[in-house]
Order: C-alpha cells, then sequence, then structure tokens
C-alpha cells in the first residue's frame, strides 16, 4: 500500500492508493465535534474516489474556519454522485445543498440509545470491519472525545484513532456502494 502524508501548520493530509478502485462518483466521510453543524464543527474529511482515499485532518480549532473553508472547497470539486451514510449529514456541515448526493441510509438500520445522542449504524448484509488484521476501530460516538483528549494533552494517538475511524467508514461506504449497484 503506497501513501503519502502532507502537512501544514493547520491541518495534514494522507492519501493512498486503494486495491479496489471505486467505479463512480466519490464517498465522503466526516468526522465532527458534535451532531450540529451550528455549533459543532468538520475536525475530519475522508474522501474515496477512483483508486485512492483521502484524508484532511484538522490540527487546531483555532484554525477551523480555514480548514472548513478548505473541506467546502474539496468536496464541491469531488466527482459525482457523492456517496455516504446519510448525505444530510454531510451536506448540512460542509453547506452543498445540491442534488448531487447519494444518501445510502436506506441500506442501513439506525439504533438510537436513549442514553448516547449518537446514532449507531448497522449496515445491512455488510461486512462490519474491512479490516480483519487490524483492530477494530472506536464508534464514531467516541470522535468527540477523543478530539477533546488531542486538545488537551497534543498525544497523536487521539489523531491516529479518529483518522483510522474515518477510513474504516469510508471502506464500509465503498462495500456498500459496491452490494447496492
Amino acid at each position: 500500500m503506497k501513501h503519502t502524508l502532507f502537512g501544514v501548520h493547520y491541518f495534514i493530509s494522507f492519501r493512498y492508493k486503494l486495491e479496489k478502485p471505486l467505479a463512480q462518483g466519490s464517498v465522503i466521510d466526516l468526522e465532527t465535534t458534535g451532531l450540529d453543524p451550528l455549533t459543532d464543527n468538520i475536525i475530519t474529511l475522508g474522501i474515496m474516489k477512483k483508486n485512492h482515499l483521502l484524508i484532511y485532518q484538522l490540527l487546531h480549532e483555532d484554525s477551523y474556519s480555514r480548514f472548513s473553508s478548505l473541506c467546502h472547497h474539496v468536496v464541491k470539486e469531488q466527482p459525482t454522485p457523492r456517496y455516504g451514510y446519510a448525505c444530510a449529514f454531510e451536506a448540512d456541515f460542509l453547506r452543498i445543498k445540491d442534488d448531487k448526493w447519494h444518501d445510502l441510509t436506506q441500506y442501513f438500520t439506525v439504533d438510537y440509545d436513549d442514553f448516547n445522542p449518537f446514532r449507531r449504524y448497522s449496515l445491512i448484509d455488510v461486512t462490519h470491519h474491512p479490516f480483519p488484521n487490524e483492530p477494530i476501530d472506536i464508534d464514531g460516538s467516541q470522535i468527540p472525545h477523543e478530539w477533546q483528549q488531542y486538545q488537551k494533552t497534543k498525544k497523536k494517538i487521539h489523531l491516529t484513532n479518529i483518522i483510522h475511524h474515518c477510513i474504516c467508514d469510508l471502506h464500509r461506504t465503498q462495500q456498500l456502494i459496491h452490494k447496492t449497484l
């Protein structure tokens, strides 16, 4: 697996070549500090297109407006349709309201936990973990905590957990697309 890592002072980007290319469009996945696009922020943007995967990871909260603008611009340039678990979520955070999103919510069930405000997705007929030789990634509801811990401690393990989760989500979505097309 060939990959490259680029960094600037407010975000890093990671790119690697996929073994199984995406036939059409692009897959978009966001990791955020919460569920409300009015009060929460994008911290990770994951994109899968053709034969590569891209990750953009925010490093410093004080650079959020620049990072948000970058994410908006990058996603607008991606091949369509733009696939996602729940595209309304991505569209709201990115402020991209167009008809080029292809929502996959009809292919999974949502289990709402009364004690946890985050949605838990159970994909129907899709392998839960695309990397059988690697550890299971964290639950999406843990992303805000991992981000808070990174901001507090600057320990890279927290960013690694967030990025790994985003990569797993992108691969799961790719599997779902291949099963539904």
